[in-house]
């Protein structure tokens, strides 16, 4: 069974020995503020539609931290790819 996911601009919740916490924010604002995660992942993140993940991306390669982006369709993943090369980020 599943937590209930608290509302608001941050919050947190526990399944098992797994903790979640999330905040409303970029994450490049994020990494400012509280430092970088020993992981992130962007489900279905539409790299190629928001050219605001640009600053995220860089902010994450800077740190070197792990990062997993995943996208809807193979077509998705493909035109991610293709923005990420364009911006000179080389996934």
């Amino acid at each position: 069974e599943l937590p209930e996911i608290p509302q608001g601009d941050a919050g947190a919740f526990c399944i098992d020995n797994l903790r979640i916490t999330f905040y409303r924010m970029f994450y490049q604002d994020f990494l400012s503020a509280l430092g970088p995660p020993h992981m992130a992942v962007a489900f279905h993140a539409g790299i190629h539609e928001y050219d605001s993940w640009s600053p995220a991306l860089y902010s994450l390669i800077q740190l070197r931290v792990p990062t997993v982006i995943t996208g809807y369709s193979l077509a998705d993943i493909s035109k991610g790819l293709q923005a990420m090369r364009s911006k000179g980020i080389n996934p």
